[in-house]
């Protein structure tokens, strides 16, 4: 019984400090967005989402984000994703992301992309961004004049995946596996 305790506190403490190791990343939206903002009917607005805090050697290779917004001031445009993790192609023989956009009538967007690139190709594509990258850019309309703020909903399963599919921000898929997956005492991935 007592051997049974140390290993789960050893791979609880394993899984905090890195759960706190991936606290040095930010998601945000474009600076003038990070708050409420005022719209004006029939005006456009482009809102980037950026993730900060990438090291060097770091990469983003996949994600998956939902974002909130009020329906009774803004409409959905479009979601336009960033090149950084491969420019998604119309030759469906050999893409190099994957991406799927879902919107539904009560003010959510649901916005992924999977990269099909490997982490070196990843990074000569995320190598300029000084620790930071967008992953997508949201565009609107303003449908009536107000205030208005976007957030993020992170659900479970809405994350960032970098290097070696890490989850490096959000919440992971599988939940009850966390503290084997970070400690290395079971490798599913």
């Amino acid at each position: 019984m007592q051997k049974i305790l140390y290993y789960a506190i050893v791979t609880l403490l394993i899984g905090l400090t890195q759960v706190s190791a991936a606290s040095a990343y930010i998601v945000s939206f474009s600076s003038s967005y990070n708050n409420q903002f005022s719209v004006s009917n029939g005006g456009s607005y482009s809102i980037n989402i950026i993730l900060s805090g990438l090291s060097e050697d770091g990469t983003v290779a996949a994600y998956d984000l939902n974002v909130r917004y009020d329906t009774n001031l803004l409409k959905v445009n479009s979601v336009n994703f960033s090149t950084r993790l491969g420019a998604d192609t119309s030759n469906q023989l050999s893409p190099k992301v994957l991406q799927d956009v879902k919107l539904d009538a009560n003010g959510l967007i649901n916005f992924a992309a999977v990269s099909l690139l490997n982490n070196l190709d990843l990074q000569a594509l995320q190598s300029s961004g000084n620790g930071s990258i967008i992953l997508a850019t949201l565009n609107f309309t303003a449908i009536a004049d107000g205030d208005t703020a976007l957030s993020f909903q992170w659900d479970q399963g809405k994350c960032i995946i970098g290097n070696n599919n890490k989850v490096i921000f959000g919440r992971s898929p599988e939940p009850a596996m966390d503290p084997f997956l970070n400690s290395g005492m079971v490798a599913l991935r």
